[in-house]
């Protein structure tokens, strides 16, 4: 790790101190937004917090194995203990299937936003367009139509029809009928 300096040190036990709350950081040291992104992208900084993610992660597997154990020995004493057969299945069921009651490992690393995964390409797309493929993308799809659009489209129609087919009022004029045939 790079050597950190010692207002870079005081500004890092800072940000832990304020629970990793960049905004509640800046207030306290009442540094301006620009000083915080400079401190924050400092290679010194970045190692240590770095560092400190990786050992925060280590401790969260590591407190949650804890927690599935102990989950697991209350749940072994009540299928020693009880007599009642509901409690006795529940429990054996839970231990059986490591159900949600049991709490569940935790993911090491969340996705990054600054490293997207890759986009996905289904394989016909590919094969379609080969080595292409990152730089093309598929045709644009127009959403689906909704009953708000056909009404507005029926008076963009009546609007275009023109003011021959237009009662004062502004509305459609009703179609004149046809006469009856005579018998």
């Amino acid at each position: 790790m790079d050597p950190i300096s010692p207002r870079n040190l005081k500004l890092l036990q800072s940000y832990l101190d304020a629970r990793c709350d960049i905004f509640l950081l800046a207030q306290r040291e009442r540094l301006p937004v620009l000083d915080l992104l400079r401190w924050s992208q400092s290679p010194a900084v970045k190692a240590h917090l770095t560092a400190l993610k990786e050992l925060a992660d280590h401790s969260a597997h590591l407190r949650t194995t804890q927690a599935r154990l102990l989950a697991l020995d209350k749940l072994e004493h009540i299928v020693k203990t009880t007599d009642d057969p509901h409690e006795l299945r529940r429990a054996a069921s839970t231990i059986y299937r490591g159900g949600c009651a049991m709490p569940q490992p935790r993911a090491l690393k969340k996705p990054d936003p600054d490293k997207p995964p890759e986009v996905y390409r289904s394989p016909a797309f590919r094969r379609k367009w080969g080595n292409l493929a990152d730089c093309v993308t598929p045709a644009y799809t127009p959403p689906r139509p909704t009953a708000h659009d056909s009404f507005n489209s029926c008076r963009r129609a009546a609007r275009l029809a023109g003011p021959a087919a237009r009662t004062p009022a502004g509305r459609a004029a009703p179609k004149a009928r046809r006469p009856a045939a005579p018998p």
